[in-house]
């Protein structure tokens, strides 16, 4: 990584407007989101912008897989609120961490995003988020590849 790159703040590369919802969302409406959306990890936040978890297609999947193997009905289960499969205790970065820092906890974590917060007497509220899709493509952009300097020949 060059090192220009991994000394930044994470809040010049984090999303600023990313999807959140509030834990009183139903599942149902949730994976809903998720498809129109194309997410795979959504914040979960209060009415005044404080996170309070993460739900990722993850949580959904094992909801589903585990109540089929209780005999729960899909129907029941997409009923329940998001809040009852949200992680309430959540793995952040701040804006003024660098980037390598964001960097190591995804590779360490195997977390696909990381909310951005800062800290306040409330609790941390959200200010973006980083993903790993918008972080690669920004280092790969920040250190050209080898042959990338030369344009490859369209075919029509």
């Amino acid at each position: 990584m060059p090192r220009t790159l991994a000394v930044r703040p994470v809040g010049e590369i984090m999303n600023r407007r990313p999807v959140t919802i509030l834990p009183q969302m139903t599942i149902g409406a949730l994976v809903k989101l998720f498809d129109t959306e194309d997410l795979e990890v959504v914040p979960v936040l209060d009415a005044e912008g404080v996170l309070r978890g993460i739900v990722t297609t993850l949580d959904i999947l094992r909801l589903l897989q585990s109540g089929r193997r209780s005999g729960a009905s899909t129907r029941v289960l997409v009923s329940r609120r998001v809040e009852t499969v949200m992680h309430p205790g959540v793995i952040t970065v701040e804006a003024t961490d660098p980037i390598l820092a964001a960097v190591d906890l995804m590779l360490e974590t195997r977390f696909h995003a990381l909310p951005v917060v800062r800290r306040d007497e409330r609790g941390p509220v959200l200010v973006g988020v980083v993903y790993q899709r918008e972080l690669l493509t920004k280092l790969v952009q920040s250190s050209p590849l080898p042959g990338s300097t030369r344009r490859a020949p369209v075919r029509r």
